[in-house]
C-alpha cells in the first residue's frame, strides 16, 4: 500500500495450483478454530476461576490494574478499540496514496500539455 506499483492490465487473476493449496490448508484451519473455539467451555477455564480471588489482593500500582481490568473485565472493548485503530491507519495510508496518485496524474497532465510532441 505504501508504495506506486503499476496496476496490472489482468481483469481476472489467474490461480496457481499453490494459490489452491494454500487457500485450502488456510480454509481447513480456519475451520478448525471455530470448532475449537465453539467447543471451548470457556467458564471452566482455571485462568478465569483462579483469577477472581485475585481481585480482593491490593494491587501494589496502578500499571498492574489497569493491565489486569484490560485483559479480564474490558478485553472485549480493548480489541475492538484494536480493530477500529487498525482500520484507520488502513484509511489513512489510502487517502494519502490518492492523494499522492492524484497529483502525480495532474504533473503528467501538464507535462503533456506543455510538450505535446514527447508523448
Amino acid at each position: 500500500m505504501l508504495i506506486n506499483k503499476p496496476h496490472s492490465l489482468k481483469v481476472v487473476p489467474s490461480w496457481t495450483i499453490g494459490d489452491k493449496f494454500a487457500f485450502l490448508i488456510c480454509l481447513s484451519l480456519f475451520f478448525l478454530l471455530v470448532t475449537i473455539i465453539l467447543n471451548t467451555p470457556w467458564a471452566n477455564i482455571t485462568l478465569i476461576t483462579e483469577s477472581k480471588p485475585f481481585l480482593e489482593l491490593n494491587f501494589t500500582s496502578n500499571v498492574q490494574r489497569i493491565g489486569y481490568l484490560l485483559l479480564t473485565q474490558f478485553l472485549l472493548p480493548f480489541e475492538l478499540l484494536s480493530i477500529v485503530l487498525l482500520v484507520a491507519l488502513i484509511g489513512a495510508i489510502t487517502i494519502a496514496r490518492r492523494d499522492n496518485l492524484i497529483k502525480t496524474n495532474e504533473e503528467k497532465k501538464l507535462e503533456i500539455e506543455k510538450n505535446p510532441t514527447v508523448f
